[in-house]
Order: C-alpha cells, then structure tokens, then sequence
C-alpha cells in the first residue's frame, strides 16, 4: 500500500479502475513498480482503448491527467480514454480525443443497429435501457 492512504481508499481506487476495464471487455492491469504504481495503462492491453483511471473528490480535469493517458496510448498504439469518477460515483465521465470520438460515431453509421449494448449495465445510461 501506498504512503498515506487507508486500507478503504485503496481499495476503492482498484475497484473503480477494475469495474472501468471490465465494462471496455479487459481486465485491471495490477500495480507494479518499486513504489506500487503502474507504468502504463490502467487495463492489461485487451481494450479497445488504453485506459487511464482517475478517482477524486471532486471533478477535476487535470492537464497532467491527459498527458498521462494521451503517453500511455502513444506506447500501446491505441486511441486513449480517462475516465473520471468522484468518490461513491456509480457513473463516471470519459475524456477523449474528439477526432476519435468522430470516427467511432462514423463507424456506427456504417454498422448496422446493435440490439443490444456492449457495455456492462451498470455503465448503460437509463435512456440506452429503454425499450
């Protein structure tokens, strides 16, 4: 555990960052590092996307936050996400690059409509529920 936090406070972290990797069909990528940080993404490499978690107080979006995420989806090749959530947050936000935005939403065109979504329920909005 890291210097200066509680045994709830992390744990609760790992929890955000493992609930955000499974809704994107991955897994948590453990903590390594001397100090117990990760050096890379926060998901094992399997998303669609390279993952960067954030948990704060209070919303916040911190420049070093997307130089985090944007360097870690430099070195994996993938378009990145940050996803933020304040502390008991059952429905965090996503920042990403809007170009990418853009040509997922193109790509969507393309496709023909999904029945179902591919995110976990507990990520779908009520409106995305309703039939």
């Amino acid at each position: 555990m890291r210097i200066g936090t509680d045994v709830a406070t992390e744990k609760a972290w790992k929890t955000f960052e493992r609930r955000v990797c499974v809704a994107l069909g991955a897994r948590r990528r453990p903590s390594v590092g001397s100090e117990g940080w990760a050096s890379g993404s926060d998901d094992d490499g399997t998303a669609p996307f390279s993952v960067e978690c954030k948990r704060t107080t209070r919303y916040s979006l911190r420049r070093s936050w997307i130089e985090q995420a944007r360097a870690h989806g430099k070195v994996t090749k993938r378009p990145w996400v940050l996803v933020i959530a304040e502390h008991n947050d059952r429905r965090p936000i996503a920042v990403m690059d809007f170009a990418v935005l853009v040509e997922l939403l193109d790509q969507l065109k393309e496709e023909p409509c999904a029945t179902s979504s591919p995110l976990s329920p507990e990520y779908r909005s009520e409106d995305s529920t309703a039939a």
